[in-house]
């Protein structure tokens, strides 16, 4: 099982040293566990079967200090295969999304991808977030476009841990890179210059993409 958010901050890049905010996503949609689109009509389906959950316990990570425990959750597992999206908009250039992320349970030893940048109506997806396990207690995020291709952390993660995730996806060139950081990594003010991993896509640069989608 795979619980995921609190949070989603989007940004894209519009000069060397100046970021657009784009979208905040606190699921603060009230006291009442219900699903997903149950709670909230900012979210629009694309598929799948079983409803995301919406849950009303919010995320925390010591030393994240914006948007920190506002809101609720929404809990993502083996049996809610509904995928959803969230038009922000047409991005172009360098994006950025990130999310406070516990994974709870993970069951892939091949990888699931979770939350991914799609152009609404299409099934090219870019910048997917993956997580495999790795035994009972560690797992792995991954990035990339789709399981043969995605690159995985070499630090291997905690599970019923939260964990800040930043992807960067540059959709001139299609190159991906993630970062993750945790109570004791503390958030940097710069983009680190290691991530902790990174791939590019093949194919032209991309102009129409346009929405964040949980899967």
């Amino acid at each position: 099982m795979k619980k995921i958010c609190l949070f989603f901050a989007l940004t894209i890049l519009i000069g060397l040293n100046a970021k657009s905010q784009l979208l905040v996503e606190n699921f603060d949609y009230g006291t009442t566990p219900d699903t997903l689109l149950g709670v909230t009509n900012n979210w629009v389906k694309n598929g799948g079967g079983t409803d995301l959950f919406y849950v009303t316990n919010s995320l925390t990570m010591t030393n994240y200090i914006a948007w920190n425990g506002i809101g609720g959750a929404v809990e993502l597992d083996n049996q809610r295969s509904e995928d959803v999206h969230r038009n922000i908009g047409t991005l172009s250039g360098v994006i950025y999304y990130s999310a406070l992320v516990k994974i709870t349970n993970p069951t892939s030893i091949n990888g699931d991808f979770f939350i991914l940048i799609m152009k609404e109506g299409s099934t090219t997806f870019y910048g997917k977030l993956f997580a495999k396990k790795i035994d009972n207690s560690t797992f792995k995020f991954g990035i990339g476009n789709g399981n043969t291709d995605s690159v995985y952390c070499q630090t291997p993660y905690s599970i019923d841990v939260t964990y800040l995730v930043v992807v960067r996806f540059n959709s001139n060139d299609r190159t991906m890179k993630m970062y993750v950081f945790d109570e004791q990594n503390r958030i940097q003010a710069t983009e680190p210059a290691n991530p902790a991993a990174q791939t590019t896509a093949t194919g032209n640069a991309l102009t129409d993409q346009n929405s964040i989608t949980l899967w």
